[in-house]
């Protein structure tokens, strides 16, 4: 087994930074995710995004805007927050700074019960999480400075406390396919 949690965005190529982003959670640094820029042939040295606390990270998710050089990485914490930041491509390599966003505290399940994309067209974010209550999905959206308040998703199909959220990027629309599972065993999917 794997002793990182950890993800590499790929996604199609930006302009300066045309490899990806490798962002992972490391036990010596808790609180801090490492990433390490990809150039298409080899990995950089390793760094560091900004530290979202001083606990553990348990899940995270990175995801790389088709439309800019920005990336946003979503970790998720042993306490169960969710939180989020930008990482912007430069000439050297990828810098992350800036105010990290909470999305939301305590989301009751040790699982990954959120997931990030971007709309492939406009290049917004879309962040989908599931909460503390019973059947609750939400969502924040991120327009490329900031985010937008929470909002709701209507669930029909599942009735348990979110456990499990997928999104998947449509490259030639702004279409996001959206699925999620509960802790009854029920599964979900919308198109965004």
């Amino acid at each position: 087994t794997e002793a990182r949690n950890w993800f590499i965005a790929a996604d199609p190529p930006v302009p300066q930074n045309s490899g990806g982003l490798l962002a992972y959670a490391d036990s010596d640094r808790l609180g801090t995710p490492r990433i390490r820029t990809f150039d298409g042939t080899s990995f950089a040295t390793n760094s560091t995004a900004q530290s979202v606390g001083s606990l553990a990270i348990t899940w995270l998710r990175v995801a790389a805007s088709p439309t800019n050089d920005q990336y946003i990485i979503v970790t998720k914490d042993t306490a169960n927050d969710i939180k989020a930041q930008t990482c912007t491509g430069t000439d050297t390599g990828v810098t992350c700074s800036g105010t990290i966003t909470t999305i939301t505290s305590a989301t009751g399940v040790n699982l990954e019960n959120f997931d990030i994309a971007f709309e492939s067209l406009s290049g917004d974010g879309l962040i989908v999480y599931g909460n503390a209550t019973s059947d609750k999905l939400s969502y924040r959206t991120f327009d490329g400075t900031d985010w937008s308040g929470e909002n709701s998703i209507t669930t029909t199909n599942t009735a348990g406390t979110i456990e499990w959220v997928e999104l998947e990027s449509n490259i030639n629309s702004d279409k996001i396919g959206l699925a999620w599972s509960d802790t009854a065993d029920d599964i979900d999917a919308k198109v965004w």
